[in-house]
């Protein structure tokens, strides 16, 4: 399964053929931004490593933690309420 780091690094591999490439050949060129966009494409929606794509599942993830911090600070306050009203 191809996971959003291997998008990535699809990135990085076909931009680093088209510029720095032993080819100078406009094949080469548009081959390797052809695997570009697949690459960057895999990020999003479309034909996602994901089922929501990297991007929808990185915003999930982070709203997922963010309610665990708000629960975990709810938590907190009531156990300093409780330790008020015990003294």
């Amino acid at each position: 399964m191809m996971t959003d780091t291997d998008a990535l690094q699809d990135i990085g591999y076909a931009l680093n053929h088209a510029f720095v490439g032993d080819d100078d050949d406009e094949t080469t060129v548009t081959d390797s931004l052809l695997a570009v966009a697949r690459a960057i494409n895999r990020l999003g929606n479309a034909d996602a490593a994901t089922p929501l794509g990297g991007l929808e599942a990185l915003g999930v993830a982070m709203k997922e933690s963010a309610t665990t911090v708000a629960e975990t600070i709810g938590d907190l306050a009531d156990a300093l309420r409780e330790t008020r009203e015990a003294a």
